[in-house]
């Protein structure tokens, strides 16, 4: 199933035997969940997936790319990325 654009109602959505439910403002998916946009990421409010508030997770986080900080203006200040040549963290000052 495909949607461009999805209304949640007080009860949710169920689709199959995956749920989506909406409550107080907070959804809650009960699998996986999977974002299919590809576009890239230049800042904290750029790419696939913005996140407004924080972001809380209990387990580990992978990354195919760099990963940078901004500052207050959303400007790229600091990234990280993996050296396999050196078999390093590479920090780099923008």
């Amino acid at each position: 199933m495909s949607l461009n654009k999805l209304n949640l109602e007080t009860n949710g959505l169920v689709v199959g035997n995956t749920q989506l439910v909406a409550s107080g403002g907070n959804i809650t998916v009960g699998q996986n969940l999977s974002v299919k946009g590809t576009g890239a990421s230049t800042s904290g409010v750029t790419g696939a997936l913005t996140v407004a508030g924080g972001l809380g997770v209990t387990n580990n986080i992978y990354t195919g790319g760099r990963i940078g900080w901004s500052n207050s203006a959303n400007t790229s200040v600091v990234y990280q990325i993996y050296n396999s040549t050196t078999n390093s963290l590479d920090t780099y000052f923008a």
